[in-house]
């Protein structure tokens, strides 16, 4: 029964009541704006202690009356009991480790240079932890402020003597470059900074992505600019959106949003294409659309949050197996083929040397800036894809002892460990084989636990 409730004909008795009887009646839709509440005092991020003037007076309303907790005590809470709190139990966290992983990137919010200082270690118990030490603003972006910021928050949670890895963007500024032989970046100095002889781990994403965004400028048509400026004449025009959307009823087609892209983060085309059946009609479009899905998947397994550089140096491995597979066959899909099938072979001819040089740019990009990624090679056997053998873990001992002099490594105690290990997933990795989600530090961690 529907029934017309004015709010202007009514005081505040009769809403009082209207609400009591409304409840009455639907006990479920009690429940569930009761359910509600949790979902908005939940914790926002990016909210100042301001905020709390206004969520103080709405919890009065709903809740306690004297509930005082405004700007001033909220501030009070956090910063002198969470946040203390939080710092205490990550050093007791990890103060049990050996070594750990320094991760460090940037990012500007307006006029604010944030930066993020960011630690990753392996627990027996729990497998791999990530833990942000700081959280901090910059008033530039130079070497020497990262590196002394990274370095400051290593010292803050005794974690000097424990870095043995560096992590972040393939810029100048963090590793001066491919080649790594500057002294005026980030590594360099933090390297020197340290008793430990660090290990330089780049952005493997960053360099699929950059790969295939400098190979696509060898096709013959930029793809890029003609999605840019389709985006940008319809992006923020009402007039000539509801031209298309008119002209789109009248070819009877239906009118989808346009999707833009980035240029610092490429892949994106692929929906933009996907969505766009002009621009899919093109020949190029279509060899582009076939490499995106797999570099778009590559990014996709690297960014996973428990992903290791041995991960990382396995997916660059593997992807350029398949570049070179490609190459090879010169894949370009039937689609591709079925519409060269209607050109002149001349034209043909000149298009395929095309996609042949994307493929060339593709592989020989990877191969010079996952050079870094060699010496990952040899941890290869962490990933319990097989049972693990001595000469493999050996070469691995070789590596680690090369760049840990001061560690001491009891070789005997290890090779009866990498037995028990061999024997342990001998029998276990046919069950792990059937497992939705493979994961090799959820296997290791299963170990330590047996």
């Amino acid at each position: 029964m529907m029934s017309a409730f004015f709010v202007a004909e009514s005081d505040v008795a009769d809403l009082k009541m209207r609400f009591c009887l409304s409840t009455r009646r639907h006990p479920k839709r009690r429940k569930r704006r009761s359910s509600l509440w949790p979902e908005f005092l939940k914790r926002s991020h990016n909210h100042n202690f301001r905020s709390m003037d206004c969520t103080a007076g709405l919890l009065r309303k709903c809740y306690d009356q004297h509930f005082t907790s405004a700007r001033t005590k909220a501030e009070a809470v956090v910063t002198s009991v969470i946040a203390p709190h939080a710092i205490d139990l990550l050093k007791e966290d990890t103060m049990d480790t050996t070594l750990v992983s320094a991760t460090v990137d940037t990012s500007n919010h307006k006029a604010v240079k944030l930066v993020p200082v960011v630690v990753r270690y392996f627990k027996i118990t729990e497998g791999v932890r990530v833990k942000i030490l700081d959280f901090t603003s910059l008033p530039g972006e130079t070497s020497t402020l990262l590196c002394d910021e990274v370095y400051r928050c290593l010292s803050a949670f005794g974690l000097v003597d424990k870095a043995v890895s560096f992590c972040a963007d393939n810029t100048n500024t963090n590793f001066g470059g491919k080649a790594r032989r500057g002294q005026n970046n980030v590594f360099h100095k933090l390297d020197q900074a340290t008793p430990n002889s660090l290990v330089g781990v780049g952005c493997a994403a960053h360099i699929v992505h950059s790969a295939v965004q400098s190979a696509a400028d060898t096709l013959p048509c930029d793809i890029e600019n003609i999605v840019l400026k389709v985006f940008g004449y319809f992006h923020i025009y009402t007039v000539r959106t509801e031209e298309l959307k008119d002209f789109c009823s009248f070819v009877d087609v239906e009118h989808a949003t346009l999707l833009g892209t980035s240029r610092t983060h490429w892949l994106s085309l692929g929906p933009a294409v996907e969505g766009s059946e002009a621009l899919s009609s093109l020949v190029v479009v279509y060899t582009h659309y076939n490499q995106l899905s797999l570099f778009n998947d590559t990014i996709k397994k690297m960014e996973k949050e428990k992903s290791t550089a041995v991960h990382a140096a396995q997916h660059l491995c593997d992807l350029q197996e398949k570049l070179l597979e490609r190459k090879a066959a010169l894949f370009m899909g039937l689609k591709v083929k079925s519409i060269l099938a209607t050109q002149e072979r001349p034209q043909v001819e000149v298009f395929k040397q095309s996609v042949h040089t994307f493929y060339e740019g593709c592989i020989s990009y990877l191969q010079e800036w996952s050079s870094s990624f060699t010496d990952m090679k040899c941890f290869s056997w962490t990933l319990l894809e097989d049972p693990p053998g001595w000469d493999v873990v050996e070469s691995s001992l070789r590596c680690v002892s090369s760049k840990l002099p001061n560690i001491h490594i009891n070789e005997t105690e290890l090779f009866d460990e990498v037995t028990s290990v061999k024997t342990y997933t001998s029998d276990m990795i046919g069950q792990w084989d059937r497992d939705i989600k493979p994961a090799d530090e959820v296997h290791l961690v299963q170990y330590f636990c047996f």
